[in-house]
């Protein structure tokens, strides 16, 4: 009977570690102080868009680079257990190691206890009369803020106990860089059209493929593509589809499973009454002989003032589906939150969440785990990231940290996380650009 307490008691220790969160996995051996990314190109504005406010809604279903290699390596401090992974950014900022998790010693058995008949193995707890774990004076799991252990990622007692004994948290298996690399040239961009790169975001069906689209004065159209460059098909919005002034895109979870998100938000005369984000699953195959059109869903919002402003920047949580705008002009440059789910058609108000203090944001892409994310301007790349139990909306607050990047001449508005989250890739406008990839340590 003492052994099955033991159990219960390493159980109701273990869901209560699970309530704290999981961490990413730090990966990377030899972390580094971060640094601030050297270099600035050359900024600039798009040309002004038309006047003309656009949406539409559809059903059919159809069918080298210019400038040095700069930005010093911006390195995490491994932390030193799984706990403390998610607050890199507090440890590199503050120059902080992160504290080792104490170790909790399993219970002592008395010396004197006589052995137990082998119904009474902890395995099945039930047999010895702990089917009540109240009974055993462990009181009731929920009621100790454990809640249900498979919903807090606890699961079995096995797979939350390591076989070394030390209690630390299992590794949640969504890996993070604990330090880039320099950047290289992955490819050079093979699609003529493609001439003025203004969005880019990973697949999350197609391994290795990325969707980009142009900037405004284009027709409402995106690409798929590899790291290389090498085009993978075109897809062309139904009837209804515009492209006013697509600024930026991601892909993120929708009703259908997975979808782009293309953001006309655009506006460099402050002068719209509405924006929209265009939502099409993703593309079930790729290489298409001829242009591809696809069925979208429109999202049309508003700034809660119902002022004008210009965004470059469109990023969707990669789990909530949350929509995040980040403001470019005016200042101050506002954050703001179309929060999932979405009422397709119907005009909504953004809801305003924070500020960056990061000028002329360019771009910005979300890590897969959800804890990270990049911003871009013309002359920086920086990283924000989440302390351990931090809710995502104050992620922004969170302190910028300096990553790789390449500057060019040209525009440089384009970036995003790999699939994997090991890694990002960056492109400025213009046809046959190089395509610059960022990798973990």
């Amino acid at each position: 009977m003492r052994r099955v307490r033991v159990a219960a008691t390493a159980l109701l220790l273990g869901a209560l570690c699970a309530c704290a969160g999981p961490a990413p996995r730090v990966v990377g051996a030899d972390p580094g102080e971060p640094g601030a990314a050297d270099g600035e190109s050359e900024g600039g504005t798009d040309d002004d868009a038309p006047d003309a406010d656009e949406r539409g809604t559809s059903e059919a279903d159809a069918g080298g680079p210019d400038g040095d290699q700069t930005g010093p390596e911006a390195a995490d401090e491994a932390p030193e257990t799984p706990e403390d992974a998610g607050a890199d950014a507090i440890a590199e900022t503050e120059g902080a190691d992160a504290d080792p998790a104490e170790e909790i010693p399993p219970p002592e058995t008395a010396p004197d206890a006589a052995p137990e008949p082998t119904p009474d193995a902890p395995g099945d707890l039930a047999a010895d009369g702990a089917g009540d774990l109240a009974a055993d004076g462990a009181g009731d799991l929920a009621a100790d803020g454990a809640g249900d252990l498979a919903a807090d990622g606890a699961g079995d007692l096995a797979a939350d106990t390591p076989p070394d004994g030390t209690g630390e948290a299992p590794d949640p298996g969504c890996p993070v860089c604990a330090a880039y690399g320099k950047p290289s040239v992955a490819g050079t961009l093979a699609i003529p059209d493609l001439k003025e790169l203004s969005g880019i975001a990973a697949s999350r069906v197609h391994e290795g493929i990325f969707y980009a689209h142009n900037d405004s004065g284009d027709i409402a159209r995106f690409w798929a593509l590899d790291v290389t460059g090498q085009p993978h098909g075109e897809f062309r919005l139904a009837a209804g589809g515009k492209a006013y002034d697509w600024e930026d895109m991601a892909v993120g979870p929708c009703d259908t499973g997975s979808c782009v998100f293309a953001g006309d938000i655009g506006d460099n005369s402050h002068v719209r009454s509405e924006y929209v984000v265009f939502v099409v699953p993703e593309p079930s195959a790729l290489d298409p002989a001829s242009p591809v059109t696809v069925p979208f869903t429109a999202l049309p919002y508003r700034y809660p003032d119902g002022k004008g402003r210009n965004s470059e920047t469109l990023m969707v949580h990669p789990a909530t589906g949350d929509i995040y705008v980040v403001i470019k002009d005016p200042s101050p440059y506002e954050v703001f939150k179309i929060a999932a789910p979405w009422q397709p058609g119907v005009q909504v108000d953004a809801v305003l969440v924070g500020t960056v203090k990061l000028p002329i944001s360019t771009g910005g892409s979300i890590h897969p785990c959800g804890t990270r994310l990049l911003l871009r301007g013309y002359g920086s790349v920086e990283e924000h990231r989440l302390a351990p139990g931090q809710p995502f909306d104050e992620i922004f607050g969170s302190p910028a940290v300096p990553v790789p990047f390449t500057a060019e001449a040209s525009l440089n508005e384009a970036i995003a996380y790999e699939a994997d989250g090991l890694g990002y890739i960056h492109v400025a406008e213009g046809a046959g650009r190089p395509i610059h990839r960022v990798a973990c340590e």
